[in-house]
């Protein structure tokens, strides 16, 4: 007997052992212990629409997705519907689900996900409203395919009872003024028809509230403005909508500090408005960064030095750009725009800015274009039709650079406007020129002076051309 009671202990530990590294909960999910909360690893549910739980039975926060976590599932995922504090997935998460709708919050890195891997998503609202109307349709057209013969049901059973279909009719014969009982009724009170729609409250969305303990902020009028981030090293970093239940409109400089160095993706949620100059320069290990539709500007220098980004895109509401946000992300190939944005656009490798000048004449220019910044690896400048500007640092860095010619119509050269420049050996800089601002061509370091095509007596900077080739 004793013997037999070991057994069974031995073999209740063993079953314990295999279990506690892959937890099941929440209709057939499993996961195991991840940083800040757990990973799911598998389901083995029966949904269609599966929902991933937020968080596990005893209140640990789902963070993450594991590879392959429908492997072994024989049932058809329609729909995925990830929360909010999902902040990492692993590249083959939904391994052969790729035809699975992803249902995301907007702004969520769940939905940088879906884009990058170019899965179809829709927003929660947009899953009430749509997707799960589409989908009851989807069944009953499969309920269709499996029974035919239940299509013509009703007519068959006309036919055999034809009596029966002017029920409805003789029952209004009988009594005719039944038919008009409810249309009287709205006469008599117009706005009973609308009872049931303007007594349903709307649902405010909810915020991505961030933990209080993980930031430092300081209060702008009714919202805050995150200053440092206080939490764990991270390579994936979701911003949040609001600390303590006040929202979160903007991002101020140097928001990572020391955490800079781990941080490869960033998502800055709707409502973040403003980010401040520098707030994430020198974050090198930076390759991609999700912007909102709510954002409006961008301060100087803000992703500067970022030499690993590669993603990022100005979306529509941007109005405002400051000094080269840009400079010397070395990776960076292109600089999307929103086309969306009236302001600026991205064109043969330039960052534009667009002013548009009101005038009667049609032969007038319609718009004055500042350069704003350059991808480091440009080779060739062209600058488009009715370019007036080059703002400061704005090719600074564009290592690749061997020539500029500046085109009639420009008036100034900002400071350090072509600085570092180092493969660069002629620049003509046209009469029109009237201010070449300091260090405009400093350290260029292959331009000797004679490669420099200027007006005798044109007015600059005293250091325009320091530490040039031939420059003393």
């Amino acid at each position: 007997m004793m013997r037999k009671s070991v057994r069974l202990f031995l073999g209740l530990l063993l079953a314990a052992a295999l279990i506690i590294p892959c937890l099941a909960f929440a209709d057939g999910w499993r996961h195991t212990e991840a940083a800040n909360g757990v990973e799911i690893t598998g389901y083995s549910g029966t949904e269609q629409d599966v929902e991933i739980p937020a968080q596990t039975g005893n209140g640990r926060k789902v963070v993450a997705i594991g590879e392959r976590i429908f492997a072994g599932c024989e049932q058809r995922i329609r729909a995925i519907i990830i929360p909010e504090s999902v902040i990492t997935i692993d590249a083959n998460a939904f391994e052969g689900r790729e035809d699975a709708t992803l249902v995301v919050v907007p702004g969520s890195m769940a939905e940088a996900y879906a884009k990058e891997n170019k899965f179809k998503y829709m927003s929660p609202q947009d899953w009430i409203d749509f997707g799960s109307a589409e989908a009851l349709s989807e069944e009953a057209g499969a309920a269709t395919e499996r029974n035919p013969e239940s299509a013509e049901s009703v007519e068959e059973s006309g036919e055999r009872n034809p009596e029966s279909a002017e029920s409805v009719e003789e029952s209004e014969e009988r009594n005719p003024e039944s038919a008009e009982s409810v249309e009287e009724s709205e006469e008599r009170n117009p706005e009973s028809a609308e009872s049931i729609e303007t007594d349903t409250p709307e649902t405010e969305p909810s915020l991505i509230e961030g933990d209080s303990e993980a930031w430092d902020f300081d209060k702008k009028g009714e919202a805050f403005i995150l200053t440092a981030y206080l939490g764990e090293e991270t390579e994936t970093l979701q911003f949040p909508q609001a600390v303590k239940g006040i929202p979160v409109t903007g991002i101020g400089p140097d928001v990572l500090g020391e955490k800079r160095g781990s941080v490869r993706s960033i998502l800055v949620p709707e409502g973040i408005k403003t980010i401040a100059a520098q707030a994430f320069a020198n974050c090198e290990a930076l390759t991609s960064v999700a912007l909102p539709a709510s954002l409006e500007s961008i301060g100087d220098g803000a992703f500067a030095g970022c030499y690993a980004l590669s993603e990022i895109e100005i979306p529509a509401g941007v109005t405002q750009i400051g000094v080269n946000p840009f400079a010397r992300c070395a990776s960076l190939a292109e600089i999307p725009v929103s086309p969306d944005n009236a302001t600026f656009r991205f064109e043969r490798g330039l960052l534009l800015e667009a002013e548009t000048v009101p005038s009667e004449d049609p032969d007038a220019p319609k718009e004055r274009i500042t350069v704003v910044a350059a991808v480091p690896a440009l080779e060739e400048a062209i600058f488009p039709e009715n370019t007036v500007a080059i703002a400061e640092n704005a090719f600074l860095g564009c290592y690749q650079l061997t020539a500029v010619t500046i085109p009639e119509g420009v008036t100034a050269i900002g400071p350090k406007a072509f600085y570092g420049c180092v493969a660069l050996t002629e620049v003509f800089i046209p009469d029109g020129v009237d201010d070449i601002g300091t260090q405009a061509f400093a350290s260029c370091f292959a331009l000797p002076m004679s490669g420099v095509s200027i007006a005798e007596g044109q007015r600059m900077a005293d250091d325009a051309f320091a530490d040039c080739a031939d420059s003393g």
